[in-house]
């Protein structure tokens, strides 16, 4: 739909790729991760990972990780259908740091993961055709605020289990 978001992707995930071949890349694209975040974040203290895409493994979640550890002054929210590489890190890791909520994306319209199972960093989010919401379940407002987040900030808040954004 938009052809220039292409190529900014592409050189997103190239620059993710060569801080994996190292552990000179891997450092400095921490260091430039934190800069650009930190000062970005100046005045909002939010900041959401991949409008577009998700993790490409493991080794990419501790990249993310390592940001989030060094800015513990922004919260940090990433919408994740890789539930195998979230369980894998929590088993190997334990939870992830408390200013990184990672949401994972139900697969199916309508489809309400069980709130029960978050915890250690891990939410859930899913996409409604209207009807009843379950209990707990908070519903996105961006809809009705010109596709801005506004003043809202349920998706960063690993206190809100569910998040439930309308299909659109």
């Amino acid at each position: 739909m938009y052809p220039e978001v292409i190529p900014a992707q592409y050189r997103r995930l190239a620059s993710v790729r060569l801080a994996l071949s190292g552990p000179a890349p891997r450092a400095e694209w921490i260091r430039a991760m934190v800069t650009l975040i930190g000062w970005q974040c100046r005045e909002s203290g939010v900041f959401r990972w991949h409008d577009s895409g998700d993790l490409q493994s493991l080794e990419h979640l501790a990249l993310i990780v390592d940001v989030a550890d060094a800015l513990p002054w922004v919260r940090f929210w990433m919408p994740s259908r890789e539930a195998g590489v979230l369980a894998s890190w929590i088993r190997a890791n334990g939870p992830l740091p408390a200013n990184l909520n990672v949401r994972q994306s139900a697969a199916l319209v309508d489809h309400y993961p069980n709130p029960d199972r978050a915890g250690n960093g891990r939410t859930f989010s899913a996409v409604s055709t209207g009807g009843e919401l379950p209990a707990g379940a908070w519903q996105c407002p961006a809809y009705t605020q010109d596709g801005e987040c506004g003043d809202c900030r349920a998706c960063w808040s690993p206190d809100v289990p569910l998040v439930v954004y309308p299909l659109h």
